[in-house]
């Protein structure tokens, strides 16, 4: 099967932006690189084709690592850098161990630049499987990025200058099911990736990677209109 119908079947189902699984029992794994330039490269679709039928998919983190589960039987592996890009060629995993790492090799031709850091202000829920934003503007049920808010950064940003991060409340203007979720104002720089599916069950369209929390607290109407 060529690569780039090989991930064409399996782009629906693709899964959180995380680098590597919570709980990872051993099996593929490594980077995945610009096939021009040897760098990683973030935000790439990996696709691991295991059985007729069969197949995990993962979208990388920032550190561009991916990582399946073995379930004892051989893999095919295949990446793509973007929704543009072009797609590497499958690659054929028989390891039973997932000891040795195996970077993938893609074309970053038609892709974007990376990511720069930027300012986002908006509305932060930070429940269990609910790591979301939705920034200043976004219509009264809006589509949502999953939010990467590594713990160093909560730790020095919020936990020590004793922001209230405890005082949720509802979003101004929002409506249907966002009603009902908690959010937090926030102020805080960070990256944000290309659009994609990111996020438990893939919920979200993006996925934002913060490096620095600005101001965080309790919602207000007038928090958008600074």
């Amino acid at each position: 099967m060529g690569a780039a119908v090989f991930l064409a079947a399996v782009t629906t189902t693709a899964a959180a932006g995380q680098d590597v699984p919570l709980t990872w029992h051993g099996g593929p794994h490594g980077v995945v690189r610009g096939r021009e330039t040897g760098e990683p490269v973030p935000y790439a679709l990996v696709a691991a084709v295991y059985a007729p039928g069969g197949a995990d998919t993962m979208w990388t983190g920032p550190a561009a690592r991916y990582a399946f589960n073995w379930t004892g039987r051989p893999y095919r592996l295949a990446a793509r850098a973007c929704r543009d890009g072009l797609a590497s060629d499958p690659v054929a995993v028989a390891d039973t161990t997932g000891a040795q790492p195996l970077d993938l090799l893609v074309s970053v031709a038609g892709c974007p630049p990376p990511p720069g850091e930027a300012e986002y202000r908006g509305y932060y829920e930070g429940e269990f499987e609910s790591l979301v934003f939705v920034p200043c503007g976004a219509p009264a049920e809006p589509d949502h990025w999953w939010v990467d808010l590594p713990r160093n950064i909560w730790e020095r940003d919020v936990v020590g200058p004793g922001l209230q991060w405890r005082s949720a409340g509802t979003r101004p203007g929002a409506a249907g099911f966002d009603a009902q979720r908690k959010y937090l104002y926030v102020r805080w720089r960070a990256r944000l990736s290309p659009e994609g599916h990111y996020g438990h069950f893939s919920c979200c369209s993006r996925l934002m990677t913060v490096t620095r929390v600005l101001e965080l607290r309790a919602p207000s109407p007038a928090d958008c209109r600074r």
